[in-house]
């Protein structure tokens, strides 16, 4: 429990208010065919995951990821109190596609590859984007990326695993809209294409249906103060096996029938 609150400490000690949030790396972790999983993640954002294997080593993902919104308040004439402007959203929405082999009883690997869009904006002074000259900035863009990741993870108890991942992407700004109170940023700003690596390190713990994860990594990006003045990202995870967990209840009520039935 002390990890957990850490975790959460750790995660919102270094929120930003950049532009761009990067989400939770999703590492779904199936094992077999009919397999399914859906979580909840809290940290620098919050979010909510699924995945599931239609076929034996094939997997998909969904994973949705929101922050809070950012909020520009000026003072208007003839107003006494400052009055809200504009409400910038910040979230995306990624599909992935891709394969997952359990090598040995305690090994497994699995890479995907997908497409993700969102929207994100920011109020900020611009000095932590862009120069040491501060200047008040407001402004939001859409965003779309292309990414692939590789996860390598080891099993040491039924109950405990250990994954690394890196999470490369490309993403495109585009559809920039300026608040009218500021001038509007630099001209890298709009239908710019940066790319990233997420690299990060994931531990899930749990029984067979219900798993918690803690995850902590970095995010680096070619033109980083674009992004964001910080690259550490913490977050924590539940989830549920829906297989597993469809089988436990299954157990559990032949068991009690047995039970039943024996006692006859």
């Amino acid at each position: 429990m002390k990890l957990i609150w850490f975790s959460l400490l750790v995660s919102a000690a270094f929120a930003s208010c950049n532009l761009y949030k990067p989400g939770k790396v999703y590492t779904p972790l199936l094992e077999s065919q009919h397999d399914g999983n859906v979580s909840v993640s809290f940290g620098r954002t919050f979010g909510a995951q699924a995945s599931y294997s239609p076929l034996k080593n094939i997997g998909v993902l969904l994973n949705y990821t929101n922050s809070l919104p950012v909020y520009e308040y000026q003072t208007i004439d003839n107003e006494p109190d400052e009055v809200l402007i504009n409400t910038y959203r910040n979230q995306q929405l990624e599909f992935g596609l891709g394969y997952y082999e359990k090598l040995t009883d305690q090994y497994y690997f699995e890479i995907y590859a997908g497409y993700g869009k969102g929207e994100s904006g920011v109020v900020e002074d611009l000095y932590l984007i862009r120069s040491y000259e501060e200047d008040n900035v407001s402004f939001e863009a859409i965003h779309e990326y292309w990414f692939i990741q590789p996860t390598f993870s080891v099993k040491f108890k039924k109950s405990f695993s250990f994954s690394l991942s890196a999470k490369l992407s490309n993403t495109t700004f585009y559809n920039f809209n300026s608040s009218q109170f500021f001038e509007p940023p630099p001209n890298f700003f709009v239908n710019s294409t940066i790319l990233s690596i997420q690299p990060c390190m994931s531990l899930d713990f749990g029984n067979d249906w219900l798993r918690g994860t803690i995850q902590t990594g970095l995010f680096l990006a070619d033109q980083s103060r674009f992004y964001t003045a910080r690259v550490l990202n913490g977050s924590i995870g539940f989830g549920v096996n829906l297989n597993q967990l469809k089988k436990t209840i299954k157990e559990k009520k032949e068991y009690k029938k047995s039970s039943g039935d024996y006692f006859r």
